[in-house]
């Protein structure tokens, strides 16, 4: 049994626990790494950082094409230990099974953390009664807990679930030497909180720093290393010593020490060093101390260029100190303003702006007073048809009276192009170039060294105890090209749409349209426009069975540079800048569609309750077919090359000549997609949207729980509302359901496509 030291021996051995970075780590690597091959991938993880003498890295992931970051790390804190996964569900019992790595892995960070191989440490589970049962059954003292024990050997929980008062009481035990084992997502928790600082408002990353625990969630992704998994191996993460903070840190204090010989030092590294300096530095800065910080603006001070990446000269991943400047400038200029370390006076025009996103003309008349209607009903983004300049501060003023009023704060944002770059290799245009503060008094004042179209942001649940429209009036800015649908006509907009904003935006019932000014320069009738914006929108509801707007509309956005992929889901929808003429062209989307636009709101609509393992990239195209063929009259063969009849049955036929491997299945998003298809040729949509209705409908027990809950209830309600047995259809393709779901199916007369009798 684990004994628990006194709070007097605990902090005896304080300084010669935390002293040596080297040792420590390699001793605790070797433990924790001992006997894992890799861990399995689960999600879409992302970096959890190491950037301090306790702490380190421990399992790596790739970040871009030539640079890792920490899927695992872990860390001392006072007499206790933690270990953080760069994904919340790695400390969920469907996770830690998926591998036998990942099993191993949780049975090392469990002897960590508790600092015993027996089976006999008191192990908290919080709120995770399938976690608790699955580390009995491993032979584990674990017991499911609700409020947070004056005792415990180690507690596992994810990062998000836990308030002020349960984080502090989770510390005050591990520092006295428990362990605890935790996963988060950086990238995760940005989507859902647009305009916060991932440093302080991530409770998490705030309680990391607060006890001394040099770790944090960061944005980006992390791809696999090994056969679809992430390797571990303690010699290579051990190698990559970079990819540790403190390394990276050691060496830019070393930089900064060298005078003139700068230049000198970042040549000698090799290619891969630099990159990888370069990216771990960027997600480390923010996390430093203020001494450390300034020795990094030292070095940076003396950097004389005016960084404008652009898409044929970007900033790459090697590029050590314009990467290092640009880190600066945006804790600076951006993140300063929020933790008021900087004035909006103080933040300059970035020459970067005029490249991207682009600045008005110095003679383009700066407003004052302008008022500004906004529907409390309505969360998130409300535009408001102005635009701040570069580097020239804006005002939102709020009657006092008001503002003590309203139960929740408002918010003033600048900038449209809320996606994050870190990440990436090379930075095409500034990897942050928004900025989002809230309203806490009746004058707010907000600049953006990059500009951008001003929003006034509402939290969700305002409307309940706020008046039905907020009036603001906002100071400082520029007039931009807005058209809102049914409400500014067509003769006002000719002269609307020369505005000198350099973005517009367009607003219909269910969605907003952002776009380059230029794109509407010529656009004469953004009514018609918006009607067909709208009637895809409606469609997408109404294959979904519910509105098209639950609460606000959609928007699309495009951009020089996007996080991830060709387009993505969100809010807004990211796209890149090829599009922008199809974002405004009513005959194209009407007539032709565009499989893109519908892909993307469909990943908006589709639900996890009827989208199992394998079918992400499948059922947001049930509303990409939907769309085409009910606005844009083609059928699903008509409407790309891979899903024409032939190409179907030839792909269908290899796949079963494989042996119908459901592996296999949901790996091939438009193989998979073929099985709806013939669903719908012979049943029509009919059935799909009453299924769809039914889990809309459902209760919370009768919704699935797990993956072969999903696969069972999709098949079962498709075959009731089919009136047809489809579990040997599901057989037929290889997907894997229970013999009691097919057995509930028996009275009802078996189905399989006629198009498997085509192939064989």
């Amino acid at each position: 049994m684990k004994k628990r030291i006194s709070l007097l021996v605990v902090l005896s051995l304080f300084s010669v626990l935390t002293t040596s970075v080297v040792c420590g780590a390699e001793s605790d690597l070797a433990i924790l790494t001992r006997g894992v091959d890799s861990i399995a991938k689960t999600g879409a993880p992302g970096p959890i950082v190491s950037f301090g003498e306790n702490s380190f890295p421990v399992a790596l992931g790739a970040y871009d094409n030539k640079t890792s970051e920490s899927l695992v790390s872990a860390s001392r804190v006072g007499a206790g230990k933690v270990v953080a996964f760069g994904h919340p569900d790695y400390v969920k019992a469907a996770a830690i099974t998926s591998s036998p790595g990942t099993e191993r892995f949780m049975s090392n960070a469990i002897e960590w953390t508790t600092g015993s191989a027996d089976k006999d440490a008191k192990i908290a589970v919080w709120r995770d009664e399938a976690l608790a049962n699955y580390l009995k059954e491993k032979g584990y003292d674990a017991s499911v807990v609700t409020t947070i024990p004056d005792e415990f050997d180690l507690f596992i929980s994810d990062s998000f679930s836990l308030n002020d008062e349960q984080f502090d009481k989770l510390f005050s035990v591990v520092q006295r030497g428990a362990g605890f084992i935790t996963g988060g997502l950086g990238w995760g928790w940005q989507q859902l909180n647009p305009g916060k600082n991932i440093l302080e408002d991530y409770r998490a990353n705030h309680f990391f720093r607060k006890y001394g625990v040099n770790m944090a969630w960061t944005p980006g992704f992390l791809e696999p290393t090994f056969s679809g998994a992430y390797k571990v191996d303690a010699q290579e993460t051990a190698s990559k010593k970079y990819v540790s903070g403190i390394e990276t840190l050691n060496f830019l204090r070393q930089l900064s020490d060298s005078g003139s010989e700068v230049d000198a030092l970042i040549k000698n590294l090799n290619a891969d060093d630099s990159r990888q300096i370069a990216a771990t530095q960027a997600l480390i800065y923010p996390n430093l101390s203020a001494e450390d910080r300034a020795s990094i603006d030292q070095l940076a001070s003396g950097y004389s260029k005016e960084l404008v990446p652009t898409e044929k000269d970007p900033i790459r991943s090697a590029d050590l100190l314009a990467r290092l400047v640009v880190s600066i400038q945006t804790e600076r200029y951006l993140h300063g303003q929020l933790s008021g370390s900087t004035s909006a006076q103080d933040v300059p025009a970035l020459k970067a702006a005029d490249s991207f996103p682009g600045a008005p003309s110095e003679d383009a008349p700066r407003l004052e007073n302008v008022s500004v209607s906004i529907k409390s009903a309505i969360p998130d983004w409300n535009s408001t048809g102005l635009y701040a300049a570069p580097g020239e501060p804006i005002t939102v003023t709020i009657s006092n009276d008001l503002l003590k009023k309203l139960p929740k704060q408002l918010g003033v944002r600048i900038g449209a192009h809320r996606d994050t770059l870190w990440h990436l290799g090379d930075w095409k245009r500034y990897p942050e170039i928004c900025i989002e503060k809230k309203i806490t008094s009746p004058v707010t004042t907000l600049a953006n060294p990059f500009g951008g179209p001003i929003y006034i942001t509402v939290p969700r649940g305002l409307g309940a105890g706020a008046p039905d429209v907020i009036d603001v009036t906002i100071s400082g800015a520029v007039a931009a090209p807005y058209f809102v649908k049914d409400e500014t006509s067509l003769d006002a907009w000719k002269t609307i749409r020369e505005l000198p904003g350099p973005w517009a935006e367009l607003q219909g019932r269910n969605i907003i349209v952002t776009v380059p000014s230029r794109a509407i320069r010529n656009l004469d009738n953004p009514q018609r426009l918006m009607e067909v914006w709208d009637r895809v929108l409606d469609l997408e509801a109404e294959l979904n069975a519910g509105p098209a707007v639950p609460d606000r509309p959609e928007r699309i956005c495009c951009d020089r540079q996007i996080s991830a992929g060709y387009m993505h889901s969100g809010y807004p929808v990211m796209t890149w800048m090829d599009v922008e003429k199809a974002l405004v062209d009513a005959e194209a989307l009407a007539k032709d569609g565009n499989w893109g636009f519908y892909h993307e709101l469909g990943h908006n609509h589709q639900s996890p309750n009827w989208t199992f393992a394998g079918t992400t990239e499948v059922t947001c195209n049930y509303f990409s077919l939907y769309v085409m063929e009910k606005l844009n009259g083609k059928r699903a063969e008509e409407t790309r090359g891979e899903l024409t009849k032939e190409r179907r049955l030839k792909d269908l036929k290899k796949y079963l000549d494989r042996g119908a491997d459901f592996e296999h299945w949901k790996k091939d998003p438009f193989l998979a997609l073929g099985m709806t298809i013939q669903i719908r040729n012979e049943f029509g949509w009919e059935p799909i949207m009453n299924a769809i209705k039914e889990y809309r409908k459902a209760s919370a027990n009768e919704l699935p729980h797990n993956d072969l809950e999903k696969r069972d209830q999709w098949m079962v309600r498709l075959s009731r509302n089919c009136g047809r047995n489809l579990a040997p259809f599901f057989e037929k393709w290889g997907v894997p359901t229970s013999p009691e779901a097919r057995e509930s199916l028996k009275e009802l007369p078996a189905w399989i496509s006629d198009e498997f009798s085509e192939i064989q």
